[in-house]
């Protein structure tokens, strides 16, 4: 065993292993550690101490001081939080688990006192997301009250909706990235007991980490005297080590040899499992999981393990290795890659065991099992393979997806997951009712781009297995098939010895077998003489009725007897019984009567398309062996070849008696062979072939009997019957047309050869002849319909059966012919012409709108189709796999090509029977229909000719300068283009034109490319075959560009600025209309920097228009249309009619009266920054009640969320709740969303409001902020004009200023007016001018309006402040990461959070009903160069920098972003102003309270906090 698998070996025995200083530690569960372990870690030591003595362990610094400061996301989590996204392929989910657990009944207050000690210890159970991608774990928090659900007394229907109803609620829950809480828990108290509901967002925990919870929950609950052991090592820290290992050298250059095996190995990694899919696009709105549950009993489990055991096998690899047997079973290979979620605790730190967090790394495995081996063996394999894979896990498992889909120049995804944590259940913990006396009530797990998430764990001895299955993604009962086989193969492991060395290890449900049983139980009696047999008894029975009709007029039965007994005698005599003939003609009875006239002398027809090109001709005649061709007098002089007898039937023929004719057919149909199945081949029908050489199939005149006889007796022809012969002779349809017409004694009509292609004709001969069977490719039925508008004068009427076959029946085909030809009974039929014409047929009723395909159908009498995958087992309903077909109808082999019969024509090895393998695709779906699903090889159809795309290869390859070619075919109705890879001395149009010849002499039209193209090489499959999928695509594109060649980005400014944008961002030069993002190297991340620069250069954009439109001329648009439907709706904003509708009340509400005491404040944004410090000092400084309006569940989720976010800015959260009441409501609804009578309460009971609540995420486009920042403004103004006129302290932002020309006076006096809103371009500043609009015509109208104007908020001048992370900080922190700031005359003015709020409150107090404005800033604006001196002088390095290299130097994605969109002409140009605080004067001093000035002591806390000198 190598070092890596004894380590996973160990892990999975739940051993945790660590070097420490040169010695090896270990940290085991009691019992686990035998004599055999510790002698193999002794044998060991050295080798383990070497690998386990990872720079990870050096480079760990426990930092408890900087534990609240930003860090990196994972590779792992910037996956999961961008898949939430609905714009990625299978995202729209955030990463989530639920489960419930049932108790013993449980006291709530204990349970909740423990899970805060919890949050207290997990750092990660405080953590947020940031919007710039970091994450950050919040400062102080106080947990919410873990929600208590009384259904003790419910009777017990009404419990269980209740409980499901929660169930509802949480199960699915999408959490909000940047905000907390990432969890919840409720508790349900019921009449049994009480059960636990536990939902958490895996972005911050993994599953291990929820194991890790549940013990200590129950340890802290069982005993809440006794403190856990502290941890000495944060989730915090791991993460920022981990990120500085890729800069230690040995790691590096680990890191490089990790690289170069995976990308050696993605070369052959398998592609993801090709299971059974819905329609879905998997872009549902609604994003569900569903869960199939396993349990082994410990018995059993018991005895599974030691066998594993036995076959040195860990517990978690023997669950795998049955998971990927079953996974292979439904897929359409057994080859595949999936993904592993490795938990990655080990090497890092002794307590990691117990950190929360996610940990959870990847692994992309891929699955090749050996066909020849046992499953115990190939259980074993799979397990070194995942070992040598964690040998190299340096280059994680995201890596590895971003390097085969840029390798593979695609988005693949590996859907398909396996997560264990056998081994890791908790054993090493106290034993307490959560980790194991608990019983699971349900669980549910969901992740973005994941379709099954295969679960494997541990609990009260069991195993227990949890598939959670994204709803709408596979076949309905698929997985639930597949999951039942897989339960069946664990049970039968633990039992059954040679189930261990079975190749085939997988029993299908007994409903499968019993589903695919009956769909080939077709036997009935096996057809009895000869394909010409019932013609000869009509010839005898009724010979004047009418058997042939062509140009030159009709023949009856007997006539066309005695026309091929007379064309037979003409060669009669030179041949013998079996001898192959050709037939060389054109469409017309002569035709006929010489297939006949073959077959009547015991001999075997050749039909040859007298269009086909000489050569052709000459090949199929020379691999035939046919010394005799019967053709017409106008091919007679051809060269058919060396020592062939040329014979025209169209001659004067010598006549027979009648009498002998008759005798002739009387001894024909009493041969004895006419009451047995004829094996004797009847025709040899010649097929496209791989060499370049048509391949001749032989059937006999059985195998056609009985295809014709079963398509008369389904259809009830009779003599009545007329048959339009529209198909080449030389086409196996004509099998039918022929022999089933004749059989029954119906008329065959044909075509003008001259007009058989003409639609036109075939109206015409339908409607005079009265034709009622039609038998043809869909190509000409298509034609038939695209004519019927222009052939209205004739008449379909009589047509009473459609047969279409040979290729694929176009659903749109379908639909027209089931709606415009109702009176036609519709038939879908099928199978190569090894099979008879036809094995399978399908009745062609309604088709259903989103229907893709017509369906294959069922097997006709005596044909049996299997469905096998490549190690012939029978695939499951609606897997795909290979069509075999057997029965009657099979042909005799290829003629004169017993290598390729006895590659095709197989037995099958375990029931012994003779199939044919099509390599035609399909699957059985659940109603027992076939349906195809295209070609295994290169063979294809066109307009029902098959087509050897090897046979066109062999021919191109002929020419002297052609190295290699491949030909694909670009599209479904025929569009062949080949690739080919010329001699450097080449003339490329050259030698395009000279294969035009080339192939015009030897190939018939169907089978000429259409496009040539030249390539430096042809792409291949990971197994070194020619790459056709890819092939196929790269074609496609060049194509495209043959039409679209570089085309520069227009002259216009959306497209001149994406363009610029695409540059920097992805640092390339030229950029191209047609370039795709992703495929220029832009990635996940990029996009989201991508989003950022289009925000700041004033796109209205988001996520979704970037993943939905990634080519640049498609994006352009998008953004274009985007900025037309913004500047549409901007276009439609009326201030003034909205504030005229807000005051509508205003005419019948009382007056505002100033002499009143207010007593109540409404006080919106209480749970923000200032809003927590302006509730606090209303409380401290004032004896106002206080309604606070808040988005909250319930007024205790209210009151939770106030003294949240008082902890978290280090404030009381003593929150008296006799002084304050909590509303819940929404800002931007009409009435807040309360309903009548709650908002008349609210509106009687408020004296006042401070509306302080707004959005200030300066990014957002002016759309997000718009229904908070303007319509909440629009709706404060509608309360304050209801029932009585109140009062209005709006709190704005001194940025309204931002865009007042640069010349205006210094200083900017308070009751300066804002310039018009759509003057400016910055959206939050936009939204606030928007809404002072509506404040000052609001005063206008009589409601006294404050408005309040801060600075730019920063920390609050206590001791030890909260130091928010605002755009200030992030701006400070990107400098001193860097040490440069931009040189400007740039002046800012910072104000202390604490200061503004008691601004707010004197204003409250001393200015209510006052009409004014202040200006809530410092006494001076700070030159940016003064502040960063002062940063300086506090032991801070940060020089100056010209703004453009600065900028250049920035390596924040966010202050980039900000920068370019506040400073897009240089930091001078910011807008900022010194400001008048006179009106702001006035009323501190009526309070004695000071001005605030900054100065270099106010900057201390932020050096000291975040100085890296």
């Amino acid at each position: 065993m190598t070092i890596a698998s004894i380590i996973a070996d160990f892990e999975s025995r739940g051993v945790y292993l660590w070097a420490d200083q040169g010695n090896l530690k270990f940290k085991a569960p009691a019992g686990v550690m035998t004599s055999a372990l510790k002698t193999q870690l002794k044998d060991n030591k050295a080798a383990l101490i070497d690998y386990l003595s990872n720079p990870v362990m050096a480079a760990i610094e426990p930092n408890h001081a900087d534990r609240h400061q930003p860090f990196p996301l994972t590779d792992l989590q910037i996956a999961y939080l961008v898949g939430r996204n609905n714009a990625v392929e299978y995202g729209g989910v955030g990463c989530h688990s639920y489960i419930e657990l049932d108790l013993p009944s449980i006291d709530a207050k204990r349970l909740q006192t423990a899970w805060h000690k919890l949050v207290e210890r997990h750092d990660m159970l405080r953590a947020i997301i940031n919007l710039d991608g970091t994450q950050q774990i919040v400062a102080q928090v106080t947990p919410k009250a873990i929600r208590v659900h009384e259904f003790a007394e419910l009777d017990t229907q009404t419990c269980r909706d209740k409980l499901l109803e929660l169930r509802e609620q949480l199960a699915h829950r999408h959490y909000q990235p940047d905000k907390w809480p990432q969890y919840d828990l409720h508790l349900s108290q019921t009449d049994e007991g009480s059960i636990l509901h536990f939902s958490i967002d895996l972005l911050i925990a993994d599953f291990a980490s929820i194991q890790i919870m549940l013990a200590e929950l129950g340890e802290l609950y069982n005993h809440p005297d006794r403190a856990l052991a502290p941890l000495g090592v944060s989730y915090r820290d791991i993460v920022i080590a981990r990120k500085a290992l890729l800069e230690h050298p040995k790691t590096a250059q680990r890191y490089e040899q990790h690289k170069a095996y995976w990308l050696e190995r993605i070369k052959t990694l398998p592609a993801p499992p090709e299971l059974p899919r819905a329609k879905n696009t998997g872009n549902d709105a609604n994003v569900e999981f569903s869960r199939l549950h396993f349990n082994l009993e410990p018995a059993l489990w018991q005895r599974l393990s030691e066998r594993a055991k036995n076959h040195k096998l860990t517990p978690s690899s023997l669950v795998l290795a049955a998971f990927t047997e079953v996974i292979g079973r439904w897929s359409r290979r057994p080859d595949f890659c999936l993904n592993l979620t490795m938990l990655n605790r080990a090497n890092v730190h002794p307590d990691v065991r117990g950190v929360v967090g996610d940990f959870i790394a990847v692994n992309v495995l891929g699955v090749s099992p050996d066909p020849h081996a046992g499953f115990a063996q190939r259980a074993s394999q799979l397990q070194q393979q995942l070992w040598r894979d964690l040998e190299h896990s340096d280059f994680t498992g995201v890596e590895v997806l971003r390097a085969m889909n840029q390798n593979q120049q695609s988005n693949t995804i590996v859907p398909i997951v396996y997560t264990s944590t056998l081994g890791l259940s908790g054993d090493e913990l106290d034993n307490n009712q959560f980790m194991h006396d608990a019983q699971l009530r349900y669980g549910i797990t969901q992740t973005p781009q994941v379709w099954l998430d295969c679960q494997a764990t541990e609990r009260g001895g069991e195993l227990i297995v949890d598939w959670d299955i994204r709803q709408g993604i596979f076949q309905e009962g698929v997985i639930e098939q597949a999951h039942q086989a897989f339960c069946e193969l664990l049970r039968a492991l633990a039992d059954n010895d040679s189930l261990w060395q079975s190749t085939s290890p997988v029993t299908l449900p007994a409903q499968t077998q019993a589903h695919i049983a009956a769909l080939n139980n077709t036997q009935t009696e096996r057809a009895k003489g000869y394909l010409h047999s019932g013609f000869a008894n009509h010839a005898l029975h009724t010979p004047d009725q009418v058997a042939v009709v062509d140009q030159n007029g009709e023949i009856s039965y007997q006539q066309l007897a005695e026309l091929a007994l007379q064309i037979r005698n003409t060669f009669v005599d030179s041949i013998n019984p079996g001898d192959h003939i050709a037939i060389v003609s054109d469409k017309s009875t002569q035709q006929i009567a010489a297939v006949l006239a073959v077959l009547f002398a015991d001999c075997v027809y050749v039909p040859i398309e007298a269009q086909h090109p000489l050569a052709r001709q000459q090949s199929i005649i020379v691999n035939s062996g046919a010394k005799i061709v019967l053709t017409e007098s106008q091919y007679a002089k051809q060269d058919f070849g060396f020592d062939v007898s040329v014979i025209s039937i169209d001659q004067l023929l010598p006549v027979i008696p009648k009498q002998d004719c008759q005798h002739l057919l009387e001894a024909f149909t009493q041969r004895r062979h006419q009451q047995v199945f004829v094996d004797a081949p009847a025709y040899v029908i010649y097929t496209s072939g791989t060499t370049g050489q048509p391949k001749g199939v032989q059937l006999s005149h059985g195998a056609a009997l009985n295809t014709v006889l079963e398509i008369n007796r389904l259809y009830d022809v009779t003599p009545e019957d007329k048959t339009l012969g529209l198909v080449s002779y030389g086409f196996d349809l004509s099998i039918w047309d022929i022999f089933g017409t004749l059989a029954a004694g119906a008329t065959l009509i044909l075509p003008d050869q001259a007009l058989r292609g003409d639609p036109n004709h075939w109206h015409q001969v339908i409607a005079k002849h009265q034709v009622s069977l039609w038998n043809s490719v869909p190509a000409q039925m298509q034609m038939l319909m695209a004519s019927l508008p222009w052939a209205k004068d004739q008449n379909l009427s009589s047509l009473r059966l459609a047969m279409l076959s040979g290729d694929w029946i176009p659903v749109q085909l379908a639909q027209q012919v089931t709606q415009q030809l109702p009176h036609i009974r519709f038939i879908s039929q099928g199978g190569p012409t090894e099979t008879a014409i036809w094995c399978v047929r399908h009745t062609v009723t309604e088709i259903a709108s989103d229907a893709v395909s017509v369906p294959y159908g069922i097997p006709l009498a005596n044909h049996q189709i299997h469905i096998l995958n490549d190690r012939l087992e029978p695939c499951p309903t609606w897997v795909t796999g290979e069509m075999y077909i057997a029965g009657d109808g099979l042909a005799l082999g290829y003629l004169n090509d017993e290598q390729k019969t006895a590659e095709l024509f197989i037995k099958h090895p375990h029931t012994g029977e003779r199939l044919y393998r099509s390599g035609d695709l399909g699957c059985i779906m659940d109603d027992g229909i076939i349906a195809i699903q295209g070609r295994e090889d290169g063979q294809i159809k066109i307009n029902g000719h098959r087509i050897e795309l090897g046979e066109i290869e062999s021919t191109i390859a002929q020419h002297p300068t052609v190295k290699s070619v491949a030909v694909v075919n670009l599209s479904t109705d025929g569009n062949l283009a080949a690739a080919l890879v010329l001699e450097e001395v080449a003339d490329k149009e050259m030698v395009f034109s000279e294969l035009g010849s080339l192939l015009n002499n030897k190939l018939p039209k169907y089978m000429l490319p259409a496009h040539y193209f030249s390539l430096d090489a042809l792409p291949l499959s990971q197994n070194s075959k020619v790459d056709r999928k890819h092939l196929k695509t790269q074609l496609t594109q060049l194509q495209q560009q043959l039409s679209t060649q570089f085309e520069a980005p227009l002259d216009n400014h959306v497209e001149q600025t994406v363009a610029q944008i695409w540059r920097d961002l992805l640092e390339v030069t030229d950029i191209s209309r047609h370039d795709d993002f992703f495929q220029l190297g832009g990635t996940s991340l990029n996009a989201i920097n991508l989003l950022s620069a289009f925000l700041a250069a004033g796109f209205d954009a988001d996520i979704d228009l970037i993943f939905n439109n990634a080519v640049f001329s498609e994006m352009s648009q998008a953004l274009a249309k985007a900025n037309e439907a913004k500047q549409a709706w901007l276009d439609s904003i009326d201030l003034n009619e909205m504030a005229a509708q807000a005051l509508s009340g205003l005419a019948e509400a009382l007056p505002y009266d100033s002499d009143s005491e207010p007593k109540t404040v409404l006080l919106t944004g209480s749970t923000g920054y200032l809003g927590s410090y302006v509730l606090r000092e209303i409380l401290e400084k004032s004896d106002y009640h206080i309604v606070c309006l808040m988005r909250c569940d319930d007024i205790q989720h209210g009151f939770s969320r106030l003294a949240q976010a008082s902890a978290e800015k280090g404030l009381s959260t003593d929150i008296p709740q006799e002084r304050i009441q909590v509303i819940s409501g929404t800002m931007s609804e009409t009435h807040f969303g309360l309903c009548d009578s709650d908002y008349q309460a609210l509106s009687a009971q408020v004296d006042v409001i401070i509306h302080n609540a707004s959005i200030i995420n300066l990014m957002d486009p002016l759309s997000a902020l718009y229904p908070t920042n303007v319509e909440g403004a629009r709706e404060i103004i509608r309360l304050a004009s209801s029932h009585q006129v109140k009062p209005v302290h709006y709190i704005s932002t001194i940025g309204v200023h931002h865009a007042l020309p640069a010349d205006v006076p210094q200083p900017v006096v308070e009751q300066t007016h804002v310039v018009p809103w759509r003057e400016v371009d910055l959206t939050y500043e936009q939204s606030k001018i928007m809404a002072e609009t509506l404040f000052t015509e609001a005063r206008r109208h009589g409601i006294p309006v404050n408005i309040l104007r801060p600075g730019t908020i920063t920390w609050a001048t206590t001791e030890a402040p909260f130091i928010n992370d605002d755009a200030f900080l992030k701006f400070y922190r990107a400098c001193l990461n860097i040490h440069a700031y931009p040189a400007s005359e740039l002046a800012v003015n910072i104000v202390p959070v604490d200061y503004v709020a008691t601004c707010i409150t004197a204003i409250l107090k001393g200015a209510t009903g006052q009409n004014s404005n202040f200006h809530l800033v410092s006494d001076q604006s700070t030159e940016v160069a003064q502040v960063y001196n002062w940063f300086n002088e506090l032991g801070c390095d940060i020089q100056p920098l010209d703004f453009m290299t600065w900028k250049d130097t920035l390596n924040d994605n966010f202050v980039r972003s900000f920068v370019e969109l506040y400073f897009k002409q240089g930091m001078d140009s910011g807008g900022h102003h010194q400001y008048a605080t006179d009106n702001l004067k006035a009323i501190l001093s009526q309070f004695d309270l000071p001005n605030f000035a900054v100065n270099r002591d106010y900057l201390k806390p932020l050096t000291e906090k975040f100085n890296n000198a």
